[in-house]
């Protein structure tokens, strides 16, 4: 999802950067949203590589290498770490060392300077990366949209509540939106021209909208209508005019996510649906989806290169309220081939790093990206990390907007949020 558009490199922070890129190996360790199983000598792989993260953080894991393998000197730092927490020295680490760890390596929780959304899924029966990620991260997160409900044609919806994240959110104090959406396989642009154009379905579909926010006790809803067909652009407006309407005569939020752009082309199949400048005025928050700038359906690049992302900021904040913008940021990359191409969740990519390195950084997208051969087939990688996710939250806070939307919550790891804790994050 995104345009296609290149632009001028900016940010002299990135040679820094770039050194840093070259000493550290680029990829963080792997997440930590499900505590690992029991670790000991002459175990490997990232469980290991997370453990050691860890106490290095923690101060107990000697050097800057992580290896991902069980040694000496991982057992030596284990035995360090249960000494010092008065655990039996039996270098294992098992479920409570982990729950200690855990306690200690802790991202430190602050006022937030920018805010920060999560997009919330349930992709299949028993998927809890979304919700292990809300639990662990919830003092850096303000508000999730739960991905729950695709339209129908008819103005019906179709879809389920995870309550659980409600209850979650709730406990946790963090607000809650219900993400109404069209995507399917393909995305659906008839349903939504169907819904759009037509009022009787129109209006069906804000009566069922207001029906589903008030039963779960959301705070408003994100409309994540996509491909909407640029002849429906004033029926999106006046879908939002009237949405709009209802949800603030009951004291809620109207938030939108819109495709990324750089000029307003009211033919584009893309994005020529919506008028920025109008949608700026009828809803209280707008998520740009700076992600996709290079997609699985097209040639190998940057997911989010700094100078498209300079040119879509350039043109939003010209035309919607600064303090309405969320800047899109994914936590994911793809790996293109000739045979296929797939996503690489961000806590993923140093399974490929550590299997093949051949890691490079791009000066001129400042993001990072791979290349490598399986049985012959050569694969480029284009993927974010924490270098390349501060230019983004650089730019959040020099063009003075309201803060980032993370496609997904679950995809990312400890890297992630300590990058956000670095930049976003006041002392108190």
């Amino acid at each position: 999802m995104g345009s296609r558009i290149r632009g001028k490199p900016v940010f002299l922070l990135e040679i820094l950067l770039v050194l840093a890129v070259c000493f550290s190996g680029l990829a963080p360790a792997a997440a930590s949203n499900i505590q690992p199983g029991e670790l000991k000598l002459g175990t490997r792989g990232p469980d290991v590589t997370l453990l050691q993260t860890k106490l290095k953080v923690a101060g107990f894991y000697p050097g800057e290498e992580v290896s991902g393998y069980f040694g000496l000197n991982t057992l030596q730092a284990v035995t360090k770490f249960e000494k010092a927490n008065n655990l039996k020295v039996d270098g294992v680490i098992g479920a409570e060392e982990w729950s200690i760890l855990q306690k200690l390596t802790a991202v430190p929780k602050g006022k937030l300077s920018r805010m920060v959304l999560g997009y919330y899924t349930v992709d299949y029966a028993g998927d809890k990366l979304s919700y292990n990620s809300l639990e662990q991260y919830s003092g850096f997160i303000d508000t999730i949209a739960t991905f729950s409900f695709k339209v129908n044609g008819d103005g019906s919806l179709t879809g389920a509540v995870p309550r659980d994240a409600l209850a979650l959110a709730q406990e946790r104090g963090v607000q809650t939106l219900l993400l109404v959406h069209n995507i399917a396989q393909p995305i659906d642009s008839n349903a939504a021209h169907n819904v759009l154009a037509i009022p009787a379905n129109r209006y069906r579909l804000e009566e069922n909208i207001m029906t589903q926010v008030k039963i779960y006790g959301y705070s408003g809803v994100n409309i994540d209508l996509e491909a909407v067909p640029p002849q429906d652009r004033e029926n999106y407006n006046e879908f939002l005019r009237e949405l709009g309407a209802k949800l603030h005569q009951e004291g809620l939020l109207l938030t939108v996510s819109i495709p990324a752009k750089t000029f307003d082309s009211k033919n584009d199949s893309w994005s020529g649906a919506y008028d920025y400048q109008i949608i700026g005025k009828l809803v209280d928050r707008v998520m740009i989806m700076t992600y996709d700038e290079h997609w699985f359906g097209g040639p190998a690049g940057p997911i989010a290169s700094v100078p498209w992302i300079q040119k879509v900021l350039d043109y939003a904040v010209k035309e919607i309220p600064r303090e309405k913008i969320f800047l899109g940021v994914a936590a994911y990359g793809y790996d293109w081939s000739s045979q296929r191409t797939r996503a690489i969740p961000w806590n993923r990519v140093n399974e490929l790093i550590n299997k093949y390195g051949n890691v490079k950084w791009d000066n001129t997208y400042s993001v990072p990206f791979l290349v490598y051969y399986q049985n012959g087939v050569r694969h480029e990688v284009w993927f974010e990390n924490s270098y390349s996710l501060r230019f983004k939250l650089e730019m959040v806070k020099s063009y003075n907007v309201a803060g980032i939307a993370i496609w997904r919550l679950g995809f990312e790891d400890d890297s992630f949020w300590q990058m956000v804790n670095n930049e976003f994050v006041e002392e108190e």
